[in-house]
């Protein structure tokens, strides 16, 4: 008489309890990935919409931009010479900054002349104005609007 073997028998009770523990872990593990996954996702989601925002709505400074070009009545050799000016306002209307590019000019007082940092680029030189941090953006429009040589490029 031969014995039967116990690998041909059911599975037992244990068995059965320790299948059933791996899949319970199994589906608390893919639970807690899947969760995760999700909230990387939305975590990611935010960071795209706020750059978005960002682009979309702009820090709530204002730029203007003016050039101004010399009388050449009494001197003929302002004729190639002109200054582009750049004022950044704050959301205020305050100046916060001021530019400005010397095309064909030399300068020679620095501070004298209200200019500083000078720094010369072939016949050009970029100055900063500290003199014009003053003034507010409806001022500053007001004296581009006076000069009869200035005139605004672009503001936005």
């Amino acid at each position: 008489m031969e014995k039967q073997t116990t690998s041909d028998s059911k599975p037992t009770k244990n068995n059965k309890k320790t299948k059933m523990i791996f899949i319970i872990i199994l589906f608390i593990i893919i639970s807690i990935t899947d969760f995760l996954l999700i909230y990387n996702n939305i975590k990611m989601y935010k960071q795209i919409r706020a750059r978005y925002d960002v682009k979309r709505k702009p820090s709530g400074l204002h730029m203007l931009i003016a050039e101004e070009t010399y009388d050449t009545t009494y001197n003929e050799n302002l004729k190639d010479k002109k200054t582009i000016y750049y004022f950044v306002f704050n959301k205020n209307g305050q100046c916060t900054a001021c530019f400005a590019t010397l095309i064909n000019n030399e300068v020679i007082g620095g501070a004298k002349q209200g200019f500083i940092n000078p720094r010369k680029i072939d016949d050009d030189t970029y100055v900063e104005l500290p003199s014009y941090k003053v003034f507010t953006m409806e001022e500053i429009n007001q004296m581009i609007n006076n000069d009869p040589y200035c005139t605004k490029l672009a503001e936005w």
